[in-house]
């Protein structure tokens, strides 16, 4: 598609808060800059829980003084806000259009007196210089007052809406304020809910600017990754930020501020299954995960490395967990490194091809797990295809059948070489509509030297096309190399390092 440079013509200030200099637009990256932006984020959710008893909170009485004004100028748009020209980027028809479209919504919403900007990862990703795809809208227009202007609207949770217009579906989510009050719903307000600062920049069309409340513009010119505000608060209140902030780190190759890191770590066991966040909403947040990975290749080892630093693989994964290993932690820790290794070695032969998502995810199931039948349960938590279910039990037995193989004779691990039974489990295994790549798991799951045996013996099984005949070349250059892909303790110091 023909590409053009395009940057809106008018850009007045935000007429509803008094604006930054340049000059202190670029001190945004200053520590105080950033206090001060957290302490603001903090004070709304301060306020917000006090008022719903549903946390306690100790601090001193000038800090209460200062809490309580802070809160005050939030639900009046009187917090300080920076506004910044929005980067001139490349843009393409296709992100024009919806562009247009967005900005019509925005524009039919300002007309009958709302407030409505486009938020998040559209404008986040002008900034880092990336095409985004979606486009979302925030708004001070409840859902039902939303329902009443445009005529396709779908209520979703969290106050959210999928709204068409034009043959585009937007996502529009309601300001999330410090009251439920409408009176109080403010942009400043939403922005202190957000998750990551460079999530909470908002970009008005009419008057082509960027409100940054939360230091966001200055995280993303440095290619930061930095909760907003409370971190303990923001964990607590949506536990799958923590995978969504592996996912943005290792998709947008960004840096992981040092105290968002540790509150990730202190915060991982929240990250479960077990703990109450819905398999449902896991599994999304993998799936933009493996459509990263077909773009990027290499993108899933990296996140997986990532979540090992972090504490959150094994909560994620719980079959990696040393309860369910029954060994050490020591051992429990090598087991979970052995399953990033071998997503590393998968990356170097798949290289972005279709592989599914069921087999990134069954490639990190530990082969001879003690405990494999409530291993499967878990996964099953996941993926529920009766074909996926299948075709990962397949592999676990092949897998099963290899180990014991592999200490005999060799010549015993291809189909008619050994019982019947065993033949069966091959039979099995090739039947699969990805046998290739099934393939490329058990010889990621051997010690070097025997996967490229095991590769001769089982090259002739299936056939194959060329793409898959060339993954299996580069993977028996990596299963040779398997002992040079150790995980030092630092290994993440490229990503926590700000």
């Amino acid at each position: 598609m023909p590409q053009q440079h395009w940057l809106p013509a008018n850009m007045a200030r935000w007429d509803t808060a008094a604006p930054l200099d340049a000059q202190a637009a670029v001190a945004a990256a200053d520590s105080s800059e950033q206090q001060q932006a957290a302490a603001t984020a903090a004070a709304v959710r301060r306020n917000d829980s006090e008022k719903s008893s549903s946390r306690d909170s100790s601090s001193s009485s000038s800090s209460k003084d200062s809490s309580s004004a802070a809160a005050s100028a939030v639900a009046t748009d009187e917090v300080a806000v920076q506004s910044h020209p929005l980067p001139a980027y490349p843009i393409d028809d296709e992100e024009r259009d919806s562009f247009d479209k967005a900005q019509q919504v925005i524009a039919r919403l300002q007309g009958r007196g709302y407030k409505a900007l486009i938020v998040g990862g559209w404008v986040r990703d002008k900034y880092l210089g990336r095409r985004a795809s979606d486009i979302d809208i925030a708004t001070n227009a409840t859902p039902w007052q939303l329902k009443a202007l445009f005529r396709d609207v779908v209520l979703l949770p969290r106050s959210t809406v999928k709204l068409s217009h034009a043959g585009e579906v937007l996502e529009v989510t309601c300001f999330r304020g410090i009251s439920r009050a409408a009176s109080l719903f403010s942009v400043a307000s939403d922005a202190a809910r957000r998750d990551f600062t460079i999530n909470a920049l908002y970009f008005d069309p009419s008057s082509g600017t960027v409100l940054d409340f939360v230091g966001g513009v200055a995280d993303a010119q440095q290619r930061v990754l930095r909760l907003t505000g409370d971190s303990p608060a923001l964990l607590a209140e949506d536990p799958l930020r923590l995978l969504r902030c592996v996912r943005l780190v290792a998709t947008l190759g960004l840096r992981l501020a040092p105290s968002t890191a540790a509150a990730v770590k202190a915060h991982a066991h929240l990250c479960s299954v077990q703990q109450g966040l819905p398999p449902r909403r896991i599994w999304l947040e993998l799936r933009k995960l493996h459509r990263a990975e077909l773009q990027q290749p290499g993108t899933w080892a990296r996140s997986l490395k990532l979540a090992y630093h972090l504490g959150l693989l094994q909560h994620l994964f719980p079959w990696l967990q040393q309860q369910q290993l029954h060994c050490s932690p020591l051992a429990a820790a090598q087991v979970q490194q052995q399953a990033v290794q071998v997503a590393e070695r998968l990356g170097v032969a798949w290289k972005g091809k279709g592989v599914p998502l069921v087999l990134l995810v069954a490639a990190t199931l530990h082969p001879m797990s003690l405990d494999r039948q409530q291993a499967l349960q878990q996964f099953e938590q996941y993926f529920q295809e009766p074909s996926e279910i299948a075709a990962v039990r397949a592999l676990l037995d092949a897998a099963v059948l290899t180990h014991a193989s592999s200490s005999s004779s060799s010549a015993s691990l291809q189909p008619g070489s050994s019982s019947s039974a065993d033949d069966e489990v091959w039979v099995r295994f090739y039947a699969g509509e990805h046998a290739a790549a099934c393939l490329d798991i058990l010889a990621a799951w051997m010690p070097g030297a025997f996967a490229a045996s095991f590769r001769q013996l089982h090259q002739g099984q299936q056939q194959l096309p060329d793409e898959g005949e060339e993954g299996i070349a580069q993977q028996g250059v990596a299963a040779e190399h398997a002992d040079e892909l150790p995980l030092a303790s630092t290994a993440a110091a490229d990503v926590v390092s700000v």
